[in-house]
């Protein structure tokens, strides 16, 4: 008592009691709003997506709900048997025809279906192993399977059965021949690129390149011509005459040799020669 004259607070012994009065207290649950009330004329009408309405119309087949200044007719089911009370069964679909439909005739349905039971090890089968070579499945029991050996004469347990390599052995018959993977070949495609005209030097067309040669802070230019006809000399063919100048290449002919050469790079590079006479 005295704790609570100075805190004004109740002992722990008594806070279920607080909760039942007071500021926090729990409000009451009113059930009869979860409770289905009977339409009539002028009740309130709640739809998902037309919101509230008032029923101005009810009949047996029809509900007619005004909506603020629009009207919506709803239709009305009729659930009630003879005696008054829901039924169910009217929204039970009926079956019609035939549960089981089967097409075909059973001998084709029974090859498609029915998939081959796989291949058991039985007393006598024959398997070849790596090291120990050839055997006999000679015992089968719950412990395993035994193999006896014909060059050692060991009986050999394996507990979970034969092993992939033995099933192999077993059955060679069954194993999948792997092909070689090619790679598939796409159809050929023909591209048709336009030609291009070649520029082609006539002998009244000159090309004038411009040699530098540094000699200390003089500069010496030499302005060199160059055209079809012009005698070149190069240090292992020797002699020749440029027969035809074409896009970025010399066709140069040394006494019935034809050599092709970049140009302007072959004349830059000191590769050719060309003779001042």
């Amino acid at each position: 008592m005295d704790r609570e004259k100075k805190t004004g607070r109740k002992p722990m012994g008594h806070r279920k009691d607080s909760l039942k009065s007071g500021k926090y207290a729990r409000k009451p649950f009113d059930r009869s709003q979860r409770e289905r009330r009977p339409l009539t004329v002028g009740a309130t009408y709640r739809h998902r997506e037309f919101g509230n309405g008032i029923v101005k119309e009810l009949t047996d087949e029809k509900i007619v709900v005004l909506f603020g200044d629009e009207e919506k007719v709803f239709p009305r089911k009729k659930s009630l048997d003879v005696n008054g009370k829901r039924d169910h069964s009217i929204n039970v679909k009926k079956p019609s025809g035939s549960v089981f439909t089967f097409k075909g005739s059973r001998e084709k349905l029974l090859a498609t279906s029915v998939k081959p039971l796989k291949k058991e090890a039985k007393i006598g089968l024959h398997v070849e192993d790596k090291l120990l070579g050839p055997g006999v499945v000679s015992k089968i029991t719950e412990r395993g399977t035994y193999i006896t050996y014909e060059r050692t004469g060991e009986h050999v347990l394996y507990p979970y059965g034969l092993t992939a390599e033995l099933w192999k052995s077993a059955f060679p018959e069954e194993q999948k021949k792997k092909e070689p993977f090619v790679r598939p070949k796409g159809k050929a495609r023909v591209y048709k690129v336009p030609e291009s005209p070649e520029s082609v030097v006539t002998r009244n067309k000159v090309h004038r390149d411009e040699v530098v040669t540094h000699t200390g802070r003089m500069q010496v230019i030499h302005h060199i011509e160059v055209s079809v006809g012009t005698k070149v000399f190069h240090g292992l063919y020797g002699s020749g005459v440029i027969k035809e100048i074409t896009k970025g290449n010399f066709l140069v002919d040394f006494s019935g040799v034809e050599k092709i050469f970049p140009y302007p790079a072959s004349i830059s590079g000191g590769e050719l020669i060309i003779s001042e006479e």
